[in-house]
């Protein structure tokens, strides 16, 4: 009994005099964070590959049961804030979990952006609205940059990789010169740059920065000329270029 007591105090003190290590704890919940981000993502392109309505409104009750996963973030964040502040053994942590911070909100914004995201293609595929074929491809590619983005954090590296890679995307997007049929399908192409925003200021670009990193929507008057020669009858420019917040 006695030493069963003293192994407790013991274990207490040595968790006061060394607190859990809080990157470890950010990593963890951010692992989560983004697998499910990404996991989204990728589950959304196979609905619109499939024109699977179905499998799109399950992406959406997933992402709704989200918001769990994204409070446990947050909090793992201010109690690592806080731990790194009062701690000495842990003050080295303080600066690398200030890309941890820098993620978070912009994370959020991702996964909300997507939800909306997927609300959309549902009611675009119930709809038989068309929406473009490279539309899925993109998504994918965004998921694998929420991946490079978990991967540059937990190396302690600045996202760059991950910021080309959403860039890069986003370039194909306008390359492609996407449009669609109707409403919905149009609050998809919005929503999918409203993501890409949110991915790059998840690296550290302020929103400003975001915004002229990617390119724009539509192209300058000398090059739409040229396109419209070259690109299928079947296409149509989206006029707009208005992303879309929750």
């Amino acid at each position: 009994m006695i030493d069963a007591l003293t192994g407790g105090l013991v274990g207490l003190a040595v968790a006061a005099l060394i607190p859990a290590n809080p990157v470890t704890v950010a990593q963890r919940q951010l692992k989560v964070l983004t697998n499910t981000l990404s996991g989204a993502l990728r589950d959304l392109a196979g609905a619109l590959d499939e024109k699977d309505s179905v499998k799109a409104a399950g992406v959406l009750a997933e992402l709704r049961t989200s918001q769990t996963t994204i409070d446990d973030y947050k909090t793992a964040l201010l109690t690592g804030s806080e731990i790194a502040k009062i701690a000495p053994i842990r003050w080295r942590a303080k600066d690398e979990l200030k890309r941890y911070q820098t993620a978070a909100g912009p994370v959020d914004y991702a996964i909300r952006n997507t939800r909306v995201l997927a609300r959309r293609s549902m009611a675009a595929l119930k709809a038989d609205e068309r929406i473009p074929d490279g539309v899925p491809d993109v998504l994918k590619d965004y998921a694998d940059a929420v991946d490079c983005l978990k991967g540059e954090l937990e190396k302690n590296k600045e996202p760059k990789l991950t910021r080309e890679a959403v860039r890069d995307a986003a370039r194909v997007l306008t390359a492609r010169r996407l449009g669609g049929d109707g409403f919905s399908s149009k609050v998809v192409l919005a929503q999918i740059r409203s993501v890409a925003v949110d991915l790059l200021q998840a690296t550290g670009l302020s929103r400003s920065e975001a915004m002229e990193a990617l390119p724009p929507l539509s192209p300058p008057a000398d090059a739409k000329a040229r396109a419209e020669e070259s690109a299928p009858v079947r296409d149509r420019e989206d006029p707009s270029e208005r992303t879309h917040r929750p």
